[in-house]
């Protein structure tokens, strides 16, 4: 995993990170969560991927994502899970 750009922004408590993630067909979330929490050196509990881009005819991945400062900075600012219709669960 290479890192292509990071920008610190202090008013979220949070880093926005851009990555450049290899893989042989579509990586998924919870690998590429990892791969990117051991890299930074952070829990997996603050980072959230925002969008995984894959490019045509190529094994490279581009990823967006955010690493908060604190678990707490990350559920304030980050929008909640839906419900479920009908109040089944």
């Amino acid at each position: 995993m290479n890192l292509l750009d990071e920008t610190s922004n202090l008013l979220l408590n949070r880093r926005e990170v851009r990555c450049a993630y290899p893989s042989v067909g579509n990586p998924g979330y919870a690998s590429v969560l990892t791969a990117l929490a051991q890299k930074l050196g952070v829990a997996e509990d603050v980072v959230v991927i925002k969008q995984l881009v894959n490019s045509y005819g190529t094994s490279d991945s581009v990823v967006y994502a955010f690493v908060y400062n604190s678990v707490d900075a990350k559920q304030k600012f980050e929008p909640k899970p839906k419900a479920k219709k009908g109040g089944a669960s």
